[in-house]
This record gives C-alpha cells, sequence and structure tokens, in this order.
C-alpha cells in the first residue's frame, strides 16, 4: 500500500515546474516523508537542469544567429540596438518553440528566487538530508527486523 502511494504521488508530478516540485519536496521535508521529499528534489534537480541546458541552447544559436541589417550604414549608432532587439526576438521565439506557447518562459518555470536557489544548489541540501533519513529509517528498520525475530 505504502509502495502504491509512492508511486501514486511520483506519477502525478510529471508535468510540474521545478518550483512546484521542489516547493512540494520541502512540504515533504517538513512533514517528514523523506522518501518523497527525495523524490520531489531529485525531479525538481533534473528538471531544473532540463530547463537550463535548453536556455543555454537557445541562448548560443541566438548570440551565433546571423542576420542582414535593416538600418542603412548611415545610422551605425543604431544598429547595436537593432541586433539586441533581434537577439531578443530570437530568444523568445526559441523559448516558444522549446516551451509552447506560454510568452515568458522564465515565469511558466519558476521564480527569480527559486531559480537563485538552484543556481546556489540548496535543493541539493534537501536532497542530502531526506536521503540521510530514508538511510536511518531502513537500517532502524532493518534492526527492528532483526530484532523480533531474534526473539524466536
Amino acid at each position: 500500500m505504502l509502495l502504491a502511494t509512492l508511486v501514486l504521488k511520483i506519477h502525478c508530478n510529471e508535468s510540474k515546474s521545478f518550483e512546484e516540485l521542489f516547493n512540494l519536496g520541502k512540504e515533504a521535508y517538513l512533514s517528514n516523508d523523506w522518501s518523497v521529499c527525495s523524490v520531489n528534489m531529485e525531479k525538481a534537480i533534473r528538471t531544473y537542469k532540463e530547463f537550463s541546458e535548453i536556455m543555454l541552447e537557445c541562448q548560443e544559436s541566438c548570440h551565433n544567429f546571423v542576420f542582414d541589417h535593416m538600418i542603412d550604414k548611415e545610422f551605425e549608432e543604431l544598429r547595436f540596438y537593432e541586433k539586441m532587439i533581434r537577439s531578443t526576438l530570437c530568444l523568445i521565439r526559441c523559448k516558444k518553440a522549446k516551451f509552447g506557447d506560454s510568452a515568458d518562459a522564465n515565469h511558466q518555470f519558476a521564480s527569480e528566487a527559486t531559480i537563485q536557489l538552484f543556481e546556489t544548489k540548496e535543493p541539493y541540501n534537501y536532497l542530502q538530508l531526506c536521503y540521510s533519513q530514508v538511510s536511518n529509517f531502513f537500517l532502524q528498520f532493518c534492526f527492528k527486523i532483526l530484532t523480533y525475530f531474534s526473539l524466536f
């Protein structure tokens, strides 16, 4: 029954953002649900990594994007702004292509505060604590079973 509940909880989180998974992991941590905490933190870290890789791909492809200038050479000082606008447009298009129709891909996934937590590796702290508690429970369980069977 416990395994079925855990699998159901894991399956329901498949389409969540890394911010939602991180918050679910923190809630599980605060309620001492160590296995759910570790699963959600693992998924949050994995989802953030995928998000970061896609964002990096978009930035690299837009940085290397070559385009024809629409502004005449007479207005050379405006070409910088043209390049910035076209790069921004390229990023928006890439994000829409990778993340769907949402206009603001960052908002779709997480707040700046959460992104900062992931950049400072905060989820790994929670994950380590959850792992240690799952390990402790497993060892305690084994010790109790060993004790129980040694009585007979």
